[in-house]
């Protein structure tokens, strides 16, 4: 008997066997992910996490797809939702952490550009073995996906890492770190292995190794899932301001911003705020959050430098400030995010919204 085990270990069967379970376990897992998901896909980012999960499951599915007989079209199709996984990433986490984004035509551009990429590579190549490990030849013409793909996944991390500082909603700062700088991170050891680790002979131990932890986080989001997916998908049964902050820090906030006018301040963050009004941060995020109903900083800020720059352009006297000046007064760095917040709150330009007052001005007796 112990010759035989010795045997098998040999042959690779055991390992074989230990991945191809999970790989299938992965995919019940996604699966279930998927159909927790289904009442909230009329959200984009619930639709945009639905495509992460698909392309996540169809990338554990390519594993195997070279020992298929698949026609050549099903294939293609399988590889271009694969190659869709950082997209759908990128997208997700931009839509979970920027609470002001939205897609734009240069967006759709370098988008599309990835599958355009990954089209030109593929165009006249034999699909029968593209999941299998590819030829030395192959290495060089897989280098520009390689690299279009990570520009994705570490945007996306960058999204992460840059929007913590600001964000006031305490679940997702802490849901951060735990599900998607994971996913990020299986991401990416996906991409180093198809594109260094398997061309050099190692993609079986890192392919086993990933499966290993993936199979690991999977399990833990589905464990925990009903508080992940009541957090990140459902939509709350009301807007603004609750009862979670304390009154007192409530009015501690915004005496800061009302009286002292401290969103004047160069660089002004939480942590500076919280202490200069002597209060414990996490108090401060939840009273901000929760009691006056910011979802990040950023917001908050935004709100007392838009209301004191349109009183400022409504006087006559300042008909003359420049607006740039007026925009590094106010601490933005450049007229541009001055410009795009004040669109964002009044639906016009601070040229247009001074020169409105000024006609109003005139016609008033």
């Amino acid at each position: 008997m112990p010759f035989t085990g010795q045997r098998e270990n040999l042959t690779g069967r055991p390992v074989q066997f230990s991945r191809d379970s999970l790989l299938f376990t992965d995919i019940i897992l996604l699966g279930i992910m998927l159909l927790r998901l289904l009442p909230a896909l009329k959200t984009r980012r619930a639709f945009f996490a639905a495509g992460l999960i698909v392309s996540s499951a169809a990338y554990l599915l390519a594993w195997q797809a070279h020992a298929l007989e698949l026609p050549r079209y099903t294939r293609l199709a399988l590889l271009f939702v694969v190659i869709s996984q950082p997209v759908f990433f990128w997208l997700f986490c931009n839509q979970l952490f920027e609470d002001r984004f939205v897609l734009r035509w240069w967006h759709a551009v370098f988008i599309a550009g990835k599958f355009a990429l990954a089209g030109a590579l593929i165009f006249g190549k034999p699909i029968v073995n593209t999941f299998s490990q590819f030829a030395a030849e192959d290495f060089p013409r897989l280098i520009p996906n390689f690299f279009y793909s990570l520009a994705f996944v570490v945007h996306a991390l960058a999204v992460i890492v840059r929007t913590n500082r600001s964000d006031l909603v305490e679940k997702r700062r802490r849901l951060r770190a735990i599900l998607l700088i994971t996913t990020g991170v299986l991401i990416l050891q996906a991409i180093l292995t198809a594109a260094v680790l398997r061309p050099i002979g190692f993609g079986e131990i890192s392919d086993t190794v990933s499966l290993f932890f993936m199979t690991a986080a999977l399990m833990a989001t589905v464990a925990w899932g009903d508080s992940i997916w009541r957090e990140l998908f459902t939509p709350p049964a009301t807007t603004g301001a609750t009862a979670e902050g304390d009154p007192e820090i409530m009015q501690k906030a915004l005496d800061a911003m009302e009286r002292d006018e401290l969103f004047r301040t160069p660089g002004l963050t939480v942590t500076m705020l919280a202490a200069k009004t002597g209060v414990q941060e996490y108090k401060l995020r939840r009273a901000i959050n929760g009691g006056l109903g910011y979802r990040n900083f950023n917001e908050y800020l935004n709100f007392y430098r838009i209301r004191a720059a349109k009183n400022f352009l409504a006087a006559a006297e300042n008909a003359d400030y420049p607006l740039i000046h007026v925009a590094l007064d106010l601490e933005y760095p450049s007229p541009a995010p001055f410009n795009r917040a004040f669109k964002e709150a009044t639906g016009m330009a601070p040229g247009e919204f001074r020169r409105r007052k000024a006609t109003e001005a005139a016609r008033s007796p």
